[in-house]
């Protein structure tokens, strides 16, 4: 499986370094409706925290997409060897299967950490910032949802 790992791997990495600035954009017109459109969020970004807003909250989706892809490639490789096993015929029904089963354990990863890199991503200047990076949103949340539990 060492060859889904590493594949998995450098696609994850690379999507996000290319892909992250664009998530920003999105993220931010969804959630600031006052933006008039994506030239209008890039400008703001830019002429109010430089480039470096573009990757704000970017650390977690880098390693993190390292692990999603890796667990979908390596998911839907064993997926497939074990309908081998079973001499099950490769057909695009039992590839959509094989796809299906990764992107489901997939995304009990992912869920978590898009919750946190979203509002990291929100955080428009170091002067307001309520969060100080993954692991600070994420001991706030523990705590909040540990005390409503008690």
């Amino acid at each position: 499986h060492a060859k889904e790992l590493i594949a998995g791997s450098v696609s994850g990495m690379a999507n996000q370094s290319v892909c992250h600035p664009f998530d920003t954009i999105r993220t931010r017109l969804q959630m600031k409706p006052e933006l008039r459109g994506p030239l209008d969020c890039t400008i703001q970004i830019v002429r109010y925290e430089g480039v470096a807003g573009f990757y704000k909250g970017f650390a977690a989706p880098f390693f993190a997409q390292a692990v999603y892809k890796s667990i979908l490639f390596s998911v839907n490789s064993f997926a497939q060897k074990t309908l081998d096993r079973y001499e099950i015929e490769r057909t695009r029904k039992t590839a959509f299967f094989c796809g299906s089963v990764g992107g489901i354990v997939n995304s009990l990863v992912t869920t978590p950490v898009e919750l946190v890199r979203n509002q990291l991503m929100m955080q428009i200047n170091d002067f307001n910032r309520t969060f100080n990076g993954p692991s600070h949103f994420v001991s706030r949340v523990y705590r909040h949802s540990k005390s409503k539990l008690l």
